[in-house]
């Protein structure tokens, strides 16, 4: 049995808050305000419900986008494959969304046709962009350790942050040399 509270009514899309104001439909097993689900004097048995007189084919239509948009919002973060077009079915149009990575270059793509969420890969200007800060950033934290070392123990907690510093930097390198070798899946 679908959940009540919470679910959009099929007749007027809007969300039932509370279970005083609505019901499950005995008739098609849809979510239905009180008010709305009143069955019609002239039904057609193919096309309506005779218990709230919901549009049949109107209501699976709904359903069944309201099924694809909750699965492409409940999909794991940073869980989706990297494909120039729709992994899943091949096509080519898509709609945009908010990338749930921290490091982006455009947004992720819902497919237009089956929904399915996929990330675009890497282009190769960034992987360009990410070896070189990579090299500047492991080329300054690195010199700072051995710097650090030369002078004796006393900054050991500087060296600690320049460390890091360098460890980010050889991570963006590792990054972008996997980007530039494997174009697409990145």
């Amino acid at each position: 049995m679908p959940q009540l509270v919470g679910s959009l009514c099929v007749i007027c899309r809007e969300r039932i808050q509370d279970v005083l104001e609505g019901r499950i439909c005995d008739g098609c097993h849809n979510a239905v305000h009180n008010r709305c689900g009143e069955p019609t004097a002239v039904q057609s048995v193919d096309e309506r419900c005779p218990s709230c007189g919901v549009n049949l084919i109107q209501a699976k239509f709904l359903t069944q986008n309201e099924e694809r948009e909750r699965r492409v919002r409940s999909a794991p973060q940073g869980s989706y494959p990297v494909s120039n077009v729709c992994p899943k079915c091949g096509n080519a149009a898509f709609k945009k969304r908010k990338p749930d990575k921290w490091i982006a270059f455009t947004a992720d793509r819902v497919c237009t046709a089956c929904q399915t969420r996929y990330t675009p890969p890497t282009p190769s200007w960034a992987g360009v962009v990410f070896m070189l800060v990579g090299l500047v950033l492991a080329g300054v934290g690195f010199l700072g350790v051995i710097i650090g070392l030369l002078r004796g123990a006393a900054g050991v907690p500087a060296m600690l942050c320049e460390g890091s510093v360098g460890v980010i930097g050889v991570l963006a390198i590792v990054h972008g040399l996997r980007s530039l070798m494997s174009p697409g899946k990145v």
